[in-house]
C-alpha cells in the first residue's frame, strides 16, 4: 500500500521538517513540484527514527515543538503513528521542558480533572454532600504540590467522625502510565480501605468511590 503526497511549497517544507530535512526529500523539493508517491512502510520508519531519537535525548524540546506543529500537515501519516508521535512529544515535554508542553498541550492536569468534575457532578446529584468537611470539587493534592508526584488530582468527602472517602488520580512521572486510586481512611491517615486501577478501568474505580462515599455519608 502506498500513500501518495503532495509536494505543494508548504507541504515539501513540512516533509523536510519532518524528516530532519533528508537529501531525498530536499532533491524533491527543489527539483520539482509534482506527486511523489512514499509508502507507508517510509513513514512508518521515519516516525520510529524520530521517537527513537525524542526518547534517546538527541532531539531538542524546541526541535519537538516544530516537529509537532507539523504532524497534523501529514495527511500521508496513519493515525495510530500520529498519536505514537505526540504522545512521545507530550511525554519527553512534560519532563524536559514544562511550560512549552502546558502551551501545546495544556495543564498536565487537565484530563485528570475532567474525569473527575465528571464523577463528582455525578455524585452530587446521587447523595446528599452538605455535610462535607473537606471542600468540594476537585482538588490538587499534597503530593503534586511538593513534587513528590508528577500527578495528584482528587476529590473528598469527610464526615463529621472524621472518616474519608477520596478518588485520585496519579502518576508517579511524567514517563509512567497514571493510574486511580480509592479509599476510606481516618483522622491521621490510617487506611482503613485501598485500591489502585488503572485509568481504562475507571468505570469500576467510580462504582468503588460510590460504594466507600455512601458508607461514611
Amino acid at each position: 500500500m502506498q500513500a501518495v503526497i503532495d509536494l505543494s511549497l508548504s507541504m515539501c517544507q513540512a516533509i523536510s521538517n519532518l524528516t530532519f530535512g533528508g537529501p531525498a526529500v530536499r532533491g524533491i523539493c527543489n527539483g520539482f513540484w509534482g506527486p511523489r508517491e512514499m509508502k507507508t512502510e517510509e513513514l512508518k520508519n521515519l516516525v520510529d527514527k524520530h521517537i527513537a531519537a525524542i526518547e534517546g535525548g538527541t532531539m531538542t524540546p524546541e526541535r519537538m515543538v516544530a516537529l509537532y506543529g507539523n504532524i497534523d500537515r501529514q495527511e500521508a501519516l496513519d493515525e495510530i503513528d500520529r498519536e505514537r508521535l505526540a504522545a512521545a512529544i507530550e511525554q519527553t515535554l512534560r519532563s524536559q521542558a514544562p511550560r512549552q508542553a502546558t502551551k501545546l498541550f495544556g495543564p498536565k492536569d487537565e484530563e485528570a480533572r475532567q474525569m473527575l468534575q465528571l464523577l463528582w457532578d455525578q455524585v452530587e446529584q446521587e447523595f446528599d454532600l452538605t455535610g462535607n468537611h473537606h471542600r468540594n470539587g476537585v482538588k490538587i493534592g499534597g503530593a503534586m504540590i511538593n513534587g513528590t508526584l508528577h500527578l495528584d488530582v482528587y476529590l473528598s468527602y469527610r464526615n463529621g467522625a472524621k472518616e474519608t472517602a477520596s478518588i485520585n488520580v496519579r502518576q508517579l512521572d511524567a514517563a509512567s502510565d497514571r493510574f486511580i486510586e480509592v479509599r476510606k481512611s481516618l483522622v491521621g491517615g490510617e487506611v482503613i480501605y485501598e485500591r489502585s486501577y488503572s485509568i481504562a478501568q475507571y468505570r469500576p474505580a467510580f462504582d468503588d468511590f460510590r460504594e466507600q462515599l455512601s458508607s461514611v455519608l
